[in-house]
């Protein structure tokens, strides 16, 4: 961490640039701390930024941004009329300066007026069509706090149906709770002559090969790495509800933060 390394008793010239330099210090330490919070997004809303939608009409709250390694205010946006659906806001960094800490100083023997007191901030903004940003965002996006309690939470996928591949009768169900996977439903060999080969595709993939024996009969059920079912057995119907597994774990990642720029966002749009 920076500081000044001054011997305690002497007497040295305090310089503009020592200023910067102690300045710098604090600021990093800060941001530094931020972007181990970020969970890999490049810039993100750390405290208010609220939208709230009201016929077509959008507002947002003024709030704090990590925004390209600075900790910056953003200000409030006004009740603005918007059009189409799902509008989004962009953040545009600007420099402010207060009057009151504009002086006189000299430099090189000229003198002249200073403004001393900068403060930088985040503008926002409607995005239009065709915009370019490094930031924007849209209804519900999350704060830090939400970012890193949303690191704990497991996606909930709900039931949904896998593309069967055979010529019988059923349905092949999954639902996947962050990296578990259980499989629902029943297949019927119309053909009555058991199974033998791939039944459906399209179930989360497992790391490695998952095989588990019927639940009555002889046979067995496979999942394998490309999330494609078979089964091999001589009965003509089996149920699925005791298989599961583990996949890759799913996370939350809809942060409602986008990017036009090609780096990307944690859960953003490019």
């Amino acid at each position: 961490m920076k500081k000044l390394n001054i011997t305690q008793g002497s007497r040295t010239p305090f310089w503009m640039r020592d200023l910067e330099y102690i300045m710098a210090a604090s600021s990093e330490v800060f941001a530094a701390m931020l972007k181990g919070l970020s969970l890999e997004a490049r810039d993100f809303v750390i405290s208010g930024c609220r939208i709230t939608e009201a016929g077509q009409k959008i507002s947002m709250t003024g709030g704090w941004c990590y925004y390209d390694g600075e900790v910056l205010p953003v200000l409030p946006l006004e009740p603005t009329t918007y059009s189409g659906a799902n509008p989004r806001i962009k953040f545009t960094k600007v420099t402010r300066y207060d009057p009151a800490g504009d002086r006189v100083i000299e430099l090189e023997g000229v003198s002249g007026t200073s403004q001393v007191y900068r403060d930088d901030c985040l503008q926002p903004s409607l995005v239009s069509s065709g915009d370019n940003y490094r930031l924007a965002i849209g209804r519900g996006a999350w704060n830090l706090g939400e970012r890193v309690a949303a690191a704990a939470r497991q996606a909930d996928s709900g039931v949904v149906e896998a593309e069967l591949m055979f010529a019988g009768s059923g349905s092949v169900r999954y639902r996947q709770v962050g990296g578990v996977v259980q499989l629902y439903g029943s297949l019927l060999n119309d053909s009555l002559t058991g199974f033998s080969g791939v039944v459906a595709r399209g179930l989360p993939r497992p790391t490695v090969g998952m095989k588990f024996p019927l639940a009555a009969g002889d046979g067995t059920i496979e999942v394998d790495t490309d999330g494609i079912l078979s089964i091999s057995t001589q009965l003509n119907k089996v149920t699925l509800g005791h298989v599961v597994y583990v996949a890759s774990p799913v996370t939350l990642t809809a942060d409602g933060h986008y990017t036009t720029e090609q780096s990307g966002q944690q859960g953003g749009e490019v």
